[in-house]
């Protein structure tokens, strides 16, 4: 079984130290001005000891730092435990990575670590008949310490059932008793992880964890939305409403780069749709969870196709195959099909669906949505002069979406967009207003329909393949 120790070791000054031994060290590669890097493979169970014990330790100095800034920088010259609650390590985070392993979904498979230069002390050495590595100095993480952590706590979590707690992963909880089950299944003593060590300074360990952290390129959001569409409910429900909508179908939604190209005649991305609807995740949820007894997930899936067929039907850039110069020539002139618009939208029909669902009146037979879209893409009088609500020319967007700016001189230039949480919240004011349904969405004013009331329709097929699932994988 793999192991790693730690023994008493005689340096060549004839000082007795501690060194660590690690067992299993299959393999190493020599790269240029680097030096020797090794891999070893480790339990779970032997990982969170050393952790337990600080014998591998985390370097404020040369990492993350801590979570309130320290003036002194004496204060950073420490290695502490991956433990402590001054660093800079999301537990949360850590417990996610925890119960993702669980569940049979972490595909990272190795940790970091670094056995430091440190004046005085020999390099570490490698014996290729017992594949054991004598490490006779510092053992530091330079890279991976929420998987260290989270490992820490898998072995925390079998030995003490009791203090495993709720935890939310892709933006679902899993409750506690549903991860005491799984590891009933779990053992610390087999389960295992590659562990790649360095042997640099503490000063090139800062360079290590630079290089690993900040010079990655990170990919595409929209690809990664693309390769793993079911992996949270935002992009369960943007994967579902882009396979029953026209007017979001995959021809229609960019979902290879995070912005449409000049020349691109797609209508919005992927990832901006997935940002949108993040503003409502435990809505989406609580859907998810009773789509089964109610149809109330699918329900609201059409209800937003449906109103966005709606938009299609008062914004030509909005239909489908639309081309891309009458979609760029919105863009430029109005906010029908900005970026930014798509969230108070959004955030509009799940107000509007809520409402009909509170009051029970089938939002098929209801009129306020519909004539509230005809408002928003239409236009109003201000100053005496018309304007189309959604026009860049229209100065009640001005202290919303677009902000006055001034030059050193002050004189006033060309306002600017801004696309905040505040900024995106009073653009949905704006088009509640706008669309005369203020009163509705607080319940002071009753539904108007064509017929008489009418429930939402139960036990619907559903139009999703992943809506009400309890997903052991996300």
């Amino acid at each position: 079984m793999e192991e790693l120790m730690v023994k008493q070791a005689k340096q060549s000054k004839s000082n007795v130290v501690s060194a660590t031994v690690v067992h299993d060290v299959y393999d190493y590669v020599d790269r240029p001005g680097i030096g020797r890097i090794y891999r070893a493979k480790v339990s779970v169970r032997t990982l969170a000891t050393l952790l337990r014990k600080a014998v591998v330790r985390y370097s404020p100095k040369y990492q993350r730092g801590f979570k309130k800034v320290e003036d002194e920088p004496l204060a950073y010259e420490v290695m502490l435990p991956i433990t402590d609650p001054r660093l800079q390590i999301n537990v949360k985070r850590a417990e996610e990575i925890a119960v993702k392993y669980l569940q049979e979904d972490l595909f990272s498979d190795s940790i970091v670590w670094n056995a430091r230069i440190e004046d005085g002390f020999s390099e570490p050495e490698w014996d290729n008949e017992t594949k054991e590595l004598r490490i006779h100095t510092s053992i530091t993480i330079p890279d991976s310490a929420h998987r260290h952590l989270a490992y820490y706590l898998l072995d925390t979590w079998a030995n003490n059932p009791v203090s495993v707690p709720d935890v939310t992963v892709n933006d679902r909880i899993v409750a506690a008793d549903e991860i005491r089950k799984r590891l009933k299944g779990f053992d610390p003593d087999s389960a295992s992880v590659f562990v790649h060590i360095y042997h640099v300074t503490a000063k090139w360990e800062g360079w290590l964890y630079d290089q690993l952290n900040f010079d990655q390129k990170a990919p595409q959001r929209a690809v990664g939305i693309a390769l793993n569409p079911t992996k949270t409910p935002a992009r369960r429900f943007v994967d579902t409403l882009m396979r029953s909508s026209p007017v979001f179908s995959d021809t229609e939604v960019e979902t290879r780069a995070n912005n449409i190209g000049t020349d691109s005649r797609k209508l919005t991305t992927n990832s901006t749709l997935v940002g949108a609807v993040e503003s409502f995740k435990p809505f989406l949820v609580q859907l998810e969870d009773e789509e089964e007894k109610t149809g109330a997930y699918t329900d609201f899936v059409e209800f937003v196709g449906a109103l966005f067929e709606e938009y299609s039907a008062h914004v030509p850039a909005v239909q489908p195959n639309a081309t891309a110069q009458t979609r760029n020539e919105s863009r430029k002139n109005s906010f029908e099909i900005s970026n930014i618009m798509f969230h108070p939208l959004l955030r509009l029909a799940k107000e509007l669906w809520g409402a009909y669902r509170r009051d029970q009146v089938d939002w098929r037979i209801a009129t306020e949505w519909k004539d509230g879209v005809a408002r928003i893409a239409g236009a109003k009088t201000i100053n005496g002069q018309v304007y189309k609500v959604m026009s860049r020319e229209n100065p009640e967007w001005i202290g919303k979406i677009l902000i006055e700016q001034y030059d050193s001189n002050g004189k006033k230039l060309a306002p600017s967009l801004s696309n905040t949480r505040q900024t995106r919240q009073a653009a949905l004011d704006y088009l509640v207003d706008i669309a005369g349904i203020r009163s509705f969405l607080s319940g002071k004013s009753k539904a108007k329909a064509h017929a008489k009331k009418s429930p939402i329709r139960r036990g619907r097929k559903s139009v999703s393949a992943h809506a009400g699932a309890k997903r052991a994988r996300a």
